[in-house]
Formats: C-alpha cells, sequence, structure tokens
C-alpha cells in the first residue's frame, strides 16, 4: 500500500442546506468516496443559509481540517435607512453589519427624530430564530398625533391663538395665482392632505384644475408669505380625488370630503407632523361615540365672528360630539336637510363659538391615550343672519364622518400615494377595551401596484395575478411582467422590480403597429429583446417568426448549440421556444434565435436573459413526464427528469417506494439537473419512484412515475414461462448469458434454467408482483 493511501480522506455528507465540490477537478466524486492528501474541498450554504466555519476545508493526513462547519439558516437583513439605525450583536460581539445574520443574533432600533417604533419599548430588541425576527421587524414611523407644546384651546370665532407646534397636521390650501387662502386641511402623511370636496370643486361637485392650487404646511399664520412662519413648506398638487358621492349642493353637501396629493414629500418637524388615522372601520367608530368622547378639537383661519373678518392667527375651537337625535331637535328646518348619514354634529348652542368660512376642510380631532385622531372633516357651518358671509354661533357645525368613507374611498387613495404605511395604528396601550374587537398591525414597507396600461397588463412573477389588484401593497422582491396587447408593442423595459419603496422603472409606453402588406419569406417579430426571469424559477424565451414554409430555429448561448439534449434544464417546445428551468446566475446573458427556412438569408434575434433575486417562494415541480407510467426494455438505461423550481433553490431526494436512493450508486446517479438515471433497469428496479423537493418555504413537493418493463412479442412463447421479475437463475447452469445472446430463451428448459437472464432480456412476460409463480428448478 503507498504511503499516501494511509492518509487519504473519505468525502464526509454534504452540510445540510449546503453542498461542497472538489477544487479544480473535472471528475464528480460521492460522499464516501476516497481522496488523496491535499484535495480541498469548497464548502457553500443554499440561498437563506450561511455557513457557520471556513468555506475551503482541505485533507491533511486523513483529517478533513477545519471540519465541514454547519449551514445556518438566516433572517432577513437589516439595513441601516435614513430613518431607522439598526445594529446587531452576536454572541456579546457587535457586527459590523445586520445582514445574514444566523440564529440568536440581537438587533436594536433607533428611529430618526420625529419618527418612532410604537410598542419597542415593551419588545426592546429583535432576536434571530428559525430564520425570522421574533416579533416581526418592526419601522420606524413618523410620530403622529403629538402637540409640541399643551395649552388650552377654547375657541375659533372669539378664540385664542395658537402656533402650528400644538396641531402641527394643520394644512392651509390657496388659490395658486392669488395666494389667497380658501380652506384648511389635515396632514394624513408625508404627501396626502385630507379636506373637503367643496373645497376643489365647483358648486355641481366637480373637480377644478389641479394647477390652480397650492398647499402649506408648518404654518402659523393666514398670509402665504408671512415671514413669521419660517418652518412652512409648500408644494404644488400631484393628484385630488373626491367621493363619488359627492354632487354639491344638488345632494347637500353629501359626501363632502376629499384627498389632496402633494407633488412633495414634506419633511417632518417640529411644525410638520401627521395625526394619528385608524384605518380600520369599527375601531374609527368608536372614536365617534358620543359617549365615550367628550370633546374633539378644530383648528383653522376662519373668521372670527358673525362678520366678514377671518383670522390672521391659527385658532382652535374645543367642542363636544352630539348625537344626531339632539342635533335634529335643534337645528333649524333648513339646516336640518345638511344632517346626511355621512355627517357628526358638534358644538354650543348659544355660546358665540363656532368654525366658520374659511375652516372649512380642516380636521375634527379627538385626543385618546396622549394621541390626537382624525375622526371628521369640517364641512357645514350655519350661516348668520346678521352679517354677510358670517357664521351663525349660536348653532351646531356639521362634519364629514371620516369612517364613513374609510372603505370606498380613502384607504385606496392613501394606499396608492403615502409613501410607506407608516400611520400609527393602535397598540395596547393606546387602543380603546377589547370589546372592540380589533386587531391592527402596521404594513411593512414595498411597492404600491400601478394601473394595468390602456394597451397591455402587468402579471406578478410566481403568483396569479387575480389575487393582486392596482393599489395594492407588495413586498420588496416582486417582479412585474408587462405584456402588450394584439397590435401593440412595449417601449420600455418587459419587467419592473421592487426595491423597497420604488419600482425599478415606469410602465413605458405601447405603440401601435401594423404589419407589412406583403410579409418577407422569413421575418423575426422582433431583433433583440430583454427577458427577466427569477432565480430558482423557470421562464420561456420565444422567437416568434413567420414564413414559408415555416422556418426551423436553432437556439445557440456562447457558441453552444442549445438542442435540448443537454439535460432536463433546457427544453424546445412545439412552437420552438426554449424551455430553461432552475434558473441560475450563470444563466444569464445573451441567446442567439436563428430561423432558417432556406428560401433565403437566416435572421437572428438577440435575447438577453436577466437572471434577478426575487421573494421566498414554496419548491414546485413542473409536469415532467407526459404521463405517470414509463414504460421500458430491461437492461436499457433510463432518465426521470424532475423539472424542480423554487426560492430559494430546492433540495430534491429520489425515492423508490418507501426507500430512499442514495445519490450515486452502482445502479443510480442523481444528477445536476435532479434527474434520475438508471444504467440498466432490472427487473428489481421496477416501480413507482417519487421525486420529492424542499426549500424551507412552505410545503415540500412531490411526483410520482411507476417504470414498467416493456414485454417483447417473440415468434415463439415457451410455454409456462410466465414469471415473476424477481426469479432467479439455475445456480448450477454454466452461462445465463450464453442463452439470452443465442436466443434461446424461446426453448421451455432454457427459459426454465435461466428465468431471470431471459425475464431481463424480454423474452419472458412479467406478471403482477401480486401473483405468486413458482419457477421449478433441477
Amino acid at each position: 500500500m503507498h504511503l499516501l493511501d494511509t492518509f487519504s480522506c473519505t468525502l464526509p455528507p454534504h452540510p445540510r442546506f449546503g453542498g461542497w465540490t472538489v477544487f479544480q477537478t473535472n471528475l464528480a466524486p460521492s460522499v464516501g468516496d476516497a481522496v488523496p492528501v491535499g484535495t480541498i474541498l469548497e464548502i457553500s450554504c443554499y440561498y437563506g443559509y450561511k455557513l457557520n466555519g471556513g468555506a475551503i476545508t482541505a485533507c491533511i493526513r486523513g483529517q478533513w481540517r477545519p471540519e465541514v462547519g454547519q449551514c445556518l439558516r438566516t433572517c432577513p437583513s437589516l439595513r441601516t435607512t435614513t430613518i431607522t439605525t439598526v445594529s446587531c450583536t452576536y454572541k456579546g460581539e457587535t457586527l459590523a453589519t445586520c445582514l445574514d445574520v444566523v440564529k440568536g443574533t440581537r438587533a436594536h432600533f433607533q428611529c430618526s427624530p420625529f419618527y418612532e417604533i410604537q410598542g419597542l419599548n415593551k419588545f426592546p430588541v429583535r432576536i434571530c430564530s428559525r430564520g425570522q425576527w421574533s416579533g416581526g421587524i418592526p419601522e420606524c414611523v413618523p410620530v403622529c398625533g403629538k402637540k409640541g407644546i399643551t395649552k388650552d384651546p377654547t375657541l375659533i370665532v372669539g378664540g385664542f391663538n395658537t402656533t402650528s407646534l400644538e396641531y402641527p397636521w394643520q394644512t392651509a390650501l390657496y388659490f395658486k395665482r392669488t395666494k389667497v387662502l380658501i380652506c384648511g386641511g389635515t396632514l394624513l402623511s408625508q404627501k396626502t392632505i385630507l379636506t373637503a370636496a367643496h373645497c376643489v370643486t365647483n358648486d355641481k361637485g366637480q373637480l377644478q384644475p389641479k394647477e390652480n392650487y397650492i398647499v402649506a404646511v408648518g404654518k402659523s399664520y393666514r398670509s402665504y408669505n408671512d415671514s413669521r412662519d419660517n418652518a412652512a413648506q409648500f408644494s404644488s398638487i400631484q393628484e385630488m380625488y373626491v367621493s363619488r358621492q359627492y354632487k354639491g349642493y344638488i345632494q347637500h353637501y353629501f359626501g363632502d370630503i376629499a384627498i389632496i396629493v402633494a407633488n412633495t414629500t414634506f419633511v417632518l418637524s417640529l411644525n410638520v407632523q401627521s395625526v394619528c388615522v385608524v384605518w380600520e372601520k369599527k375601531f374609527h367608530q368608536s372614536l365617534e361615540n358620543v359617549t365615550r368622547v367628550n370633546q374633539t378639537y378644530a383648528s383653522g383661519w376662519g373668521f372670527t365672528s358673525e362678520n366678514n373678518n377671518p383670522s390672521d392667527v391659527l385658532k382652535l375651537l374645543k367642542v363636544p360630539l352630539i348625537s344626531k337625535d339632539e342635533c335634529e331637535r335643534r337645528l333649524s328646518e333648513d339646516d336640518l336637510e345638511y344632517l346626511t348619514d355621512d355627517k357628526l354634529c358638534a358644538g354650543f348652542l348659544e355660546s358665540g363659538k363656532s368654525v366658520c368660512k374659511g375652516d372649512s376642510g380642516g380636521g375634527l380631532v379627538t385626543k385618546h391615550g396622549g394621541r390626537y385622531y382624525i375622526i371628521a372633516v369640517v364641512s357645514i357651518a350655519p350661516q348668520s343672519s346678521t352679517a354677510v358671509g358670517g357664521c351663525d354661533s349660536q348653532q351646531y357645525g356639521l362634519y364629514t364622518r371620516f369612517s364613513y368613507y374609510i372603505e370606498d374611498f380613502l384607504i385606496d387613495v392613501e394606499a396608492r400615494f403615502a409613501p410607506s404605511e407608516h400611520h400609527v395604528y393602535c397598540t395596547d396601550d393606546d387602543c380603546f377595551t377589547a370589546s372592540t374587537n380589533v386587531s391592527i398591525t402596521s404594513a411593512r414597507s414595498g411597492c404600491i401596484l400601478p394601473d394595468h396600461p390602456t394597451f397591455g397588463n402587468w402579471s406578478i412573477f410566481g403568483a396569479p395575478s387575480n389575487h393582486f389588484m392596482p393599489g395594492t401593497l407588495v413586498v420588496p422582491g416582486t417582479v412585474l411582467k408587462i405584456e402588450c396587447k394584439p397590435n401593440y408593442t412595449l417601449s420600455g423595459h418587459g419587467s419592473l422590480f421592487c426595491e423597497n419603496e420604488f419600482w425599478s422603472s415606469n410602465v413605458g409606453e405601447f405603440v401601435f403597429f401594423t404589419a407589412s402588406a406583403t410579409p418577407k419569406t422569413q421575418d423575426l417579430v422582433a431583433t433583440e429583446q430583454e427577458v427577466h426571469g427569477l432565480f430558482g424559477d423557470h421562464v420561456t424565451l420565444e422567437c416568434a417568426t413567420t414564413g414559408n414554409p415555416t422556418p426551423k430555429i436553432t437556439w445557440t448561448k456562447d457558441n453552444t448549440l442549445i438542442d435540448g439534449t443537454q439535460g432536463a434544464k433546457y427544453r424546445i417546445k412545439l412552437d420552438q421556444s426554449l424551455h430553461i428551468i432552475m434558473l441560475q446566475k450563470s444563466d444569464a446573458g445573451v441567446y442567439l434565435c436563428t430561423t432558417d427556412n432556406t428560401t433565403g438569408e437566416a435572421t437572428m434575434k438577440r435575447i438577453n436573459l436577466v437572471v434577478i433575486d426575487g421573494p421566498h417562494w414554496p419548491a414546485t415541480i413542473l409536469e415532467s413526464e407526459s404521463q405517470a407510467k414509463v414504460v421500458v426494455s430491461l437492461n436499457s438505461s433510463l432518465t426521470l427528469n424532475c423539472l424542480v423550481v423554487g426560492y430559494p433553490l430546492p433540495a430534491v431526494t429520489w425515492w423508490k417506494n418507501d426507500t430512499l436512493i442514495p445519490i450515486k450508486s452502482s445502479q443510480f446517479e442523481t444528477r445536476k439537473d435532479h434527474s434520475l438515471h438508471i444504467a440498466s433497469v432490472t427487473s428489481s428496479n421496477l416501480g413507482v419512484y417519487t421525486c420529492q423537493a424542499y426549500n424551507g418555504v412552505g410545503k415540500s413537493a412531490s411526483w410520482s412515475v411507476t417504470v414498467e418493463a416493456r414485454q417483447t412479442n417473440h415468434d415463439t412463447n415457451p410455454k409456462g414461462t410466465d414469471a415473476q421479475p424477481d426469479c432467479q437463475d439455475n445456480p448450477l447452469f454454466p452461462d445465463c448469458r450464453v442463452i439470452v445472446l443465442s436466443n434461446h430463451c424461446a426453448r421451455q428448459n432454457y427459459a426454465k434454467f435461466c428465468c431471470k437472464s431471459c425475464t431481463e432480456a424480454g423474452w419472458i412476460p412479467v406478471v403482477n408482483l401480486t401473483e405468486q409463480t413458482t419457477i421449478v428448478t433441477d
């Protein structure tokens, strides 16, 4: 024995959720094989797992040094952003980053000024366990409903001055040309403002041009250019939306509510913060409960007395909610018709305090748990009979209820245009009693699905598109595939990728084209195309062509012909398109589609395949065989394909009946494309084979196929030779191989003495395994 053989190493088992490859070799050694001293293994883990140990191990004096490490499941990576600082520790030591961390890592979060994480004081850290962060990943959200200073607001008509620090969600709506203030509003997010519909429409409820208006936040003074408002921010209008029910005075201002979307994303400060919003209707209705809510608050620059005298300084009004029955009894007959189902009633009688002209569109808020929540919009102020343009301060005011329009209007618009879902939702400290039976959670960051283009549509990779509608929030990593309607071609990217809160590009335009009246002998629909596919998924490259006779299509990549014989990874479909499964980074690149129908010059089309990472999705097995049964001749080779997709890439095992098949043996070999190769099918190889795939996401997937032997028809069928496939050759017979080669299995005695060999050669029909046939030997 050679000295080196004494210190050779046995190839170790692959780490769970990972594997190894032998460095710089063209061989394909398997677990258990002996390799010489100096052999080097490169260790890697599946996506979503991280190696706990060195990435390289070497065979040194009969041992692997260092030992092959474990592949530990990682938690989603955390990154420090402009509003969130994240730090991680592992076993007491601070890590450089929070990327690809493993079980036991502790994450600590800190928010930028004017942002907060609700409930973080109860759970100050998150712990990585089983690939997830305990308690989920917290999100720093803008502080809402907090006053910078505290005073007792009392009134607007006859009221005290205040500053924007007290109600930093107050906004002002101006005519852009004249800079005259026309209405108030309430900041819902850094881009969206709640106001009254009559502020942005004509008397019939029709929207006015958005270019007519400009909005301001962080103001304490009415004048547009007041120098004392050194923290004010201004923006033009991106969009305006009004409730569908609003028809103006014709329907007594029913549906008097609107949302303005600013072109600018406002910067949070002491003077600029959003009001708190609850997007669950039942919980929000509790905020309007007259028996629970004693006081509400309104703010604005409206008229300060029963004459035409608007306030120069932001003023506040503290008013109680009034029940509908009480309001109906007290309102005049003319005013009663404006008390529609979507209105709240609030105020005092004969107190000299009320909202007034100029306060319209402002928010009615209520305090709960130390925060202020929006409950309604200032809509109707009773007209004074003593002064033109003045208000009746002896009467109740009417407000459009926020909860009435949550589900059918407000939440849809807000989800489309809010920079992120960053309102403060009810927490254990802030919610009402459990009798409200409400569970509200904060959505994580992601992208808003765009409207379908006019002459096309989009679909989501790896998911049924009918589950998603425009305006839906989807997670980062979502990929949209853009498709055109017939006779249109796309000018722009064919795929969009969600990165944090933004799509990688806008949906392109669709250009109409007309087919040539005299088509060429052969013509490719396009000369160059970019196709995106998800890592671990499958993709079809199409090479649409016309011509007579039908052109033949060939596919190449890197000057290598792809004809479908390279394994299960590539399939040439009936329409000559190229189907690629189990996409990996190495599959990216330019594929050439060449068409030729021998009547003219061959044409080529370049298709650039881009392979991108995507969201986790469970293992899936595509249809592999045309039927669930394969019939094969004995002693021939057989390959069973298992077309697996999923992200991370799934691990695949093969089973025969209930027995696990080894990765490589004298009979079987599981190849890199997950197919199972049987070198020579014998009777013992017949049965049910199952391919099972799992990648740690969801449930495992499986597919089964039955392998049966082909019964060969011969001129002579020896009597009594129907036999069990596990019958044996007579050990006393010299050589059954000679009998098979000489075609002597057709003779009864030879068939009996060489039962096994003749059956495997197909001379003897294979009967059902449940039948019992005894072979008698001498």
